[in-house]
């Protein structure tokens, strides 16, 4: 089994979401230039039994242009699988499967999403302001929130 730490990165007021497996950062063989995610995307790593892709970090320009690293997770009774990696970039470089306890990254998951430390006023702001305005009808027209 694998050790799963969800660590918040703040460079020059970009944020982003760098996945430690056994204290090693995951995304830095393949793609070491790249930042990870938001932290806002953390929600999508909740593990189900219905399986389902998730994309881990993306060229700055586009994926369609230089790539992106993505992973599917699959929970079965008592472990977490991350398996089937799909690197757009290069496809012989994916990580191996990975598994962790269910109930580890369960918890893992639920610190890094309640962990707000990182932010800076402005980003905390915004954070609150969003959901008032994602659920605005004149917003909505615009696709602000997609």
């Amino acid at each position: 089994m694998n050790e799963l730490r969800l660590h918040i990165a703040v460079v020059d007021q970009q944020v982003e979401l760098r996945p430690l497996v056994d204290g090693a950062d995951l995304l830095a063989t393949a793609f070491p230039d790249e930042p990870g995610t938001d932290p806002r995307d953390l929600p999508r790593l909740v593990a189900t039994p219905q399986s389902h892709e998730v994309r881990l970090v993306e060229a700055e320009c586009t994926e369609s242009c230089c790539g992106a690293l993505h992973v599917t997770i699959t929970r079965t009774s008592d472990h977490v699988r991350w398996h089937d990696w799909r690197n757009t970039a290069d496809p012989a470089l994916v990580p191996p499967e990975l598994r962790f306890p269910a109930t580890d990254y369960d918890a893992e998951l639920a610190r890094a999403t309640a962990d707000f430390s990182w932010e800076w006023p402005a980003r905390t702001l915004a954070r609150h302001l969003e959901p008032a305005l994602a659920a605005s009808p004149w917003l909505a027209g615009w696709h602000c929130f997609d």
